[in-house]
Order: C-alpha cells, then sequence, then structure tokens
C-alpha cells in the first residue's frame, strides 16, 4: 500500500514542471554562474569579516644585519667594503623587522591574519586541531640571504613556505597571496638597494634608471615562497565547492513537498476517503518520509552526474559519496514529515512557505552556502555544524579531498541526528484527534 501510494505522489511531481525547474534546473544553473564568476575569488582572495590565525616559525639563527654580512660576505674586503655605509645604516635592512613590524603589523594585514610564533611540532598540531589556518615557516636562510641579496648577485632566494591543512584552501590561498605581497615588497626594496650602490659608483642618472629597470625585471625573486599541504589534500576549485554548497541548499526546497500534497488532498477531502478507504494514517506519512527521500537522492544523483561530466567535478570516491548522499536524503525526510504534520496542524500552508522563504536563505548562510564558512564570523563558524546544510557541505567537500568514511563519522553522524530528531518530532506532533484539520 504505502508503494501505491508513493508512486502515485511521484507521477503527480513529475508531471510538475515548476517543481522540476526548482529542484533541478535552477540549482544547476547557480552552480555554472558561481564557479565562473568566483573562480578568481576562490583561488587568490576573498571577503570575510573576522582575521584568522596563523602560526609563524622560525628556522633561521637570530642575528643582526651586520652579522649577516659578515657571515655571507665572499671576502673580508668585500664585507669592509660594505661596513663603510655604517652599521645603523646596514642594519637597518632588517628583513626579520621588515616582516613583523611592517608587513605583519600593519593595520590592514592585521585585519586579515593575526599571527602567533610556534615552534615547528607545535604550529602543526594547531594547524591540524583547527587552531591555526596556515603556517608560515620562515627558512634557515631567511635573514642571510635576505641581507645578502641586498649587497651581492647571485645570492639565493630567501625561503617561506606555507603550509595548510586543505580544508581550510581559501585561508591558504589568501596567506600565500600575501606572502607573494611581502615578496614583491623585498624586491622593491632590493631596487632601492641597488639604486643606492650605482649613485655610489658614480653612474650618471640615465645608467642608474637602467640598473632600476634591469634589478626590477630579474625573474629570480629575492624570497622565493613555497607552499605544502600538511594532509596532502587537494585544494578545491570554485566548482568543486559551490557544487556541494549548491546541492546542500536546494535539497531544502524538496522538504515542503509532502506537506503541501498532504494539505492539499485534506481540503479535498481525499485524505479523507483514503482513511475511510482502511488506508492507516502511518502509511500516508511514511510515505512522505520516503516521499523526501526519493527525491532528495534523485536531485542529488542528477546534479552530481551533471556537474561531474559538465564542469569536472571529481566528486571523490563513490562509495563515501553515496553514503553521504543517502545520509543526507534520510535527514530530508525527517524534515519532509515534521513540515507535514505542521502543515496538516495548522491547516494553512504558511510554515511551509515560511520555511522556503526565509528559513532556507537563513540556514543557507550559517551552513556556507553562500560563501565559505572560513570566510564569516567565528560564531558561524560552529553555527554550521548545527544546520543539514553545513554538514553536507563538509562531508561532501571533503570526500572531494580524499577523506574516508571514518573521518567523516561526525559530520555524518550529525545528518542521522538531524533526521532521527525531526522523525521524532513529525510524530509528536501529528494532529491525532478528529477535528476540522485533523483526522
Amino acid at each position: 500500500m504505502i508503494g501505491t501510494i508513493l508512486l502515485r505522489e511521484l507521477k503527480v511531481i513529475a508531471r510538475q514542471r515548476s517543481t522540476l525547474i526548482l529542484l533541478i534546473l535552477m540549482p544547476a544553473v547557480l552552480i555554472t554562474i558561481l564557479g565562473f564568476a568566483l573562480s578568481g575569488t576562490m583561488s587568490v582572495q576573498a571577503t570575510w569579516t573576522d582575521a584568522f590565525d596563523i602560526a609563524v616559525v622560525k628556522q633561521y639563527e637570530e642575528m643582526t644585519p651586520m652579522e649577516a654580512l659578515e657571515k655571507i660576505a665572499p671576502s673580508k674586503e668585500a664585507f669592509q667594503f660594505i661596513a663603510m655605509q655604517g652599521e645603523e645604516q646596514i642594519n637597518a635592512m632588517n628583513p626579520e623587522a621588515w616582516f613583523f613590524d611592517e608587513f605583519l603589523s600593519n593595520e590592514e594585514v592585521k585585519k586579515m591574519v593575526n599571527y602567533t610564533i610556534m615552534d615547528a611540532d607545535a604550529a602543526v598540531e594547531a594547524a591540524k586541531a583547527g587552531d591555526v589556518r596556515a603556517i608560515v615557516v620562515l627558512g634557515e636562510n631567511f635573514i642571510t640571504s635576505g641581507v645578502g641579496n641586498f649587497f651581492f648577485d647571485g645570492m639565493e632566494p630567501a625561503t617561506i613556505d606555507v603550509k595548510s591543512t586543505s580544508e581550510q584552501s581559501f585561508s591558504y590561498k589568501i596567506v600565500v597571496s600575501m606572502m607573494e605581497g611581502y615578496s614583491q615588497l623585498i624586491n622593491e626594496n632590493r631596487a632601492r638597494a641597488t639604486t643606492v650602490r650605482a649613485a655610489t659608483q658614480g653612474l650618471s642618472p640615465e645608467a642608474i634608471g637602467q640598473v632600476i629597470q634591469k634589478t626590477m625585471a630579474l625573474e629570480e625573486a629575492s624570497v622565493d615562497v613555497e607552499t605544502t599541504s600538511i594532509k596532502e589534500r587537494p585544494t578545491l576549485s570554485s566548482f568543486q565547492y559551490y557544487a556541494a554548497a549548491i546541492m546542500a541548499m536546494f535539497i531544502f526546497y524538496g522538504a515542503g513537498i509532502a506537506g503541501v500534497r498532504l494539505l492539499s488532498e485534506q481540503r479535498e477531502h481525499t485524505w479523507q476517503r483514503q482513511i475511510a478507504a482502511g488506508i492507516k494514517p502511518s502509511q500516508l506519512l511514511t510515505a512522505s518520509v520516503l516521499l523526501g527521500i526519493i527525491i532528495a537522492v534523485v536531485q542529488m544523483t542528477v546534479l552530481i552526474v551533471l556537474s561531474a561530466l559538465v564542469f569536472k567535478v571529481n566528486w571523490g570516491n563513490p562509495i563515501t559519496v553515496a553514503v553521504s548522499v543517502l545520509s543526507a536524503a534520510i535527514a530530508m525526510g525527517g524534515i519532509n514529515l515534521f513540515l507535514a504534520t505542521l502543515t496538516l496542524r495548522t491547516g494553512s500552508f504558511q510554515m511551509i512557505n515560511t520555511f522556503r522563504g526565509l528559513l532556507i536563505q537563513v540556514f543557507a548562510l550559517l551552513g556556507g552556502s553562500y560563501l565559505p564558512i572560513e570566510m564569516l564570523p567565528a560564531i558561524f563558524q560552529k553555527l554550521s555544524f548545527f544546520t543539514l546544510n553545513g554538514l553536507a557541505i563538509k562531508a561532501w567537500t571533503r570526500t572531494m579531498q580524499g577523506y574516508g568514511l571514518s573521518e567523516l563519522a561526525t559530520v555524518i553522524g550529525g545528518m542521522w541526528l538531524i533526521a532521527v530528531i525531526f522523525l521524532v518530532l513529525g510524530i509528536i506532533y501529528y494532529p491525532r484527534k478528529r477535528g476540522a484539520v485533523r483526522v
């Protein structure tokens, strides 16, 4: 009997063009638009409201620029010649001071990141725990090469290695972009130093100008920015992220379908005739749950296949994807039952209209369907664990990055918890008493 009811409802929905457009076409269009429009944003820049934390690891030996210059000078005579400029002037060319006091302490930079100096092991543990979103490692030659590049040609570049866990890939790319900006700043300072050297050698203004242009055009930077992923997880493209984010948002729109159908049947007295024919209310409600699950599974399967074929989105291990999709669908079945029983209880479509018009937008914001959750205030990042779309996005994006089922146990368990909560609420709020709107 439940199968017969379910088949009938699916046939009705299949004939509703507006429903199919809402569930399939609109999310596909949004994935296309956001994937293309925000591809640059996802790679190097972003809009966020809170500064995030990074760790800085010093691998170099502490020394003054004068000490570094003495250590790397090709000869004693070369050091003595440069030292004639004065210790104060040489010590002013301090890469460490530029990095910490001028660059990271810049007011605009402080709006983006807060830094803490840590040792290497503590930084990695903090990154894995999510306490910091990136690690900036200043290499062993940060001081020596940083100083040497201002006075000698052919020096190896100072190294800065940016490390991060891949689930913080957007913050990772922001930090990489910042370090590349610092590298550009050092190259400009290097050009100014070259100008001073050229002037002290008695070159003409025209010759000095040529030296500056040559220095600025050097392909070998004085600072080499490297990148490393701590967990060796691939970063996400904009299409990957928004395929998951938009799909997680639009599965909500299938939640009100059962409620609309049940109340419509009640108003048309179809519900009452089915009860009189021996169909139990529990069977109708069970069909509502299964209807929500099937709609969500079909919707997600179509969007996954479409994004994989058209946008080459790699969703990861098929079994892990299937488990996470089924978990989200079962949670939607629970939400479907809850909305259906509230609709029957109130005898109005107002609850479903409010859910679709307002609550879905709130969940989309809190869960990360509009912007990656790490770009929002810290409170949003905590609240995302209490939304179905937030959990679903985490499950799908981490599956894309190679996480296994054991590593996704928390988010998948969260979706099952949501399913149980709304199934129980749906049963509790089912209007058992007969009356004007209750059967």
